[in-house]
Parts: structure tokens; sequence; C-alpha cells
């Protein structure tokens, strides 16, 4: 019903003018590009909203907040070797959406 309801009220683009990618990299090569340092990675996890509920994996924004110290290695270790393999772990491609009403103005 939801995917009714949202293909009604969102307009199809046409795609035919977007431009292609001529200058795609090679997906052996990683995307080296992007640099993640250990310090991002705190920085990010010391300013997660402690009140906020927890995901589908049950970590409270808190305690991310409060080991970042200790996580923030092996994190910058994970997003790396993701970087570097052009690839990223199956369980991070799949999601749980949940469409929340919004009241219009």
């Amino acid at each position: 019903m939801f995917n009714c309801y949202f293909s009604s009220v969102f307009t199809k683009e046409d795609l035919s003018t977007v431009p292609t990618n001529s200058t795609a990299t090679d997906p052996t090569q990683g995307i080296t590009e992007i640099l993640i340092r250990e310090e991002m990675i705190k920085k990010k996890l010391a300013t997660v909203q402690q009140d906020r509920a927890g995901g589908t994996d049950n970590l409270l924004p808190r305690l991310l907040a409060n080991i970042q110290n200790e996580i923030s290695y092996p994190l910058w270790f994970l997003f790396n070797k993701s970087m570097i393999e052009g690839a990223v772990p199956e369980d991070w491609k799949h999601a749980n959406v949940t469409p929340i009403f919004k009241k219009r103005q």
C-alpha cells in the first residue's frame, strides 16, 4: 500500500538528459580519494544525540558516545578497508525504512 501511495505522489523524471560519468573508476582499485581519519570518527561519535533511541542494532547513542575512544580505531579500520576494497559488508546493504506521515503545512 505504501508503494502504491508513494509512486502516485512522486513524479518520474526524464533520465535521458542525465550525463554519464566518462571518468568512472575501476572498481578493483577501491575508493582511494576518500580519507577517513580516526579523529573524524571520534568527533562524529561525540556529537550523537544521546537522548535518542537505539537503531535496529539496539546500540544506544549514549553508549556509542561513551565508548568512542574504544571503538574509533576498529571503525576506522573497517571503513578504510571498505574504501580500499571498494566494497561494503553485506549487512550494510540492508535497511529498515519506515515512512512517517507528516501533516501538510
